[in-house]
């Protein structure tokens, strides 16, 4: 398993060059032309040390709004990856959590009409932002699965709120760095 925590910079390749050299370079991904990621191993105590580095270095946190999860909501539906999992900060009504379960499950039965997909979506992503606009409930990570084309098996990614990301593998960062990418061109 490997834990991403995502930071912004606005550097150039020299400063960047510097940011790396603080860090192991194994430990070092550049997943966008302004996110990187650094690795740690699930120790509250390494997180904090790598939070604390960044901070010395100018790095900012990147955080995943509500809008931002929209954003990577419909990219792992375009992408036919499977959504996963909707987690919220706090618990949401029964009914709109079968509301939400329901348009996940229509979305992936509609195979591949993409009229009734792009129906289900946009429901599902209206009701998600009526949660965060009207009831102040924030999603607080999202969990999919994508089939690797280096074994064909299928991978679970989690993005939390927080700006951590937990992937599979190493070589799994491309699908995520994928993603960061995409973002900026979904509407």
């Amino acid at each position: 398993m490997l834990n991403l925590k995502i930071f912004s910079i606005e550097s150039s390749k020299h400063d960047l060059e510097n940011i790396r050299a603080n860090f192991n370079s194994d430990s070092f991904f550049e997943l966008s032309d302004s996110l990187i990621g650094i690795e740690y191993f699930g120790d509250s105590h390494e997180y904090i040390d790598v939070l604390k580095s960044a901070k010395t270095m100018g790095l900012s946190q990147f955080l995943f709004t509500s809008r931002k999860f929209l954003k990577v909501i419909s990219f792992i539906v375009k992408e036919d990856f499977m959504l996963d999992k909707i987690e919220f900060v706090y618990p949401i009504t029964k009914d709109s959590g079968e509301f939400i379960n329901k348009q996940i499950e229509s979305i992936y039965a509609a195979y591949t009409d993409s009229a009734l997909i792009d129906k289900h979506l946009n429901k599902l992503l209206e009701e998600i932002e009526w949660l965060a606009v009207d009831d102040c409930i924030d999603i607080k990570s999202i969990s999919f699965d994508f089939q690797s084309e280096e074994d064909n098996l299928y991978q679970k990614i989690t993005v939390f709120n927080n700006g951590v990301v937990t992937l599979p593998r190493k070589q799994d960062v491309s699908v995520f760095s994928k993603l960061l990418r995409n973002m900026r061109s979904l509407n």
